[in-house]
């Protein structure tokens, strides 16, 4: 089951806690798919990474919104702590 459920909308990426307790929101990492030109002017996929700190508590059903700096976003992980459990975890998500 997931913590969080992750839509983008237009140039925002909307983090929203699905679960009745309250976590301890730490890092968003996202990750952008670009194309890049080679020696040889062939374009080729690659992929951008993100860093977010925002350490923030969320309740159930908060949310958080974020400026995405490309509109090619791919995954998003969400590095959160479980005030319950006093644990640190991991929610990668792919769009």
């Amino acid at each position: 089951m997931n913590v969080f459920s992750v839509k983008k909308d237009a140039n925002k990426i909307i983090i929203l806690n699905t679960t009745p307790k309250k976590v301890l929101l730490r890092l968003i990492l996202v990750t952008y798919e670009v194309s890049a030109l080679t020696y040889n002017q062939e374009r080729v996929p690659k992929m951008l990474h993100d860093e977010i700190s925002i350490n923030r508590e969320l309740k159930e059903n908060e949310k958080v919104e974020i400026n995405s700096t490309i509109d090619t976003v791919k995954r998003v992980s969400i590095v959160y702590k479980d005030l319950e459990n006093d644990v640190t975890l991991r929610e990668d998500h792919e769009l």
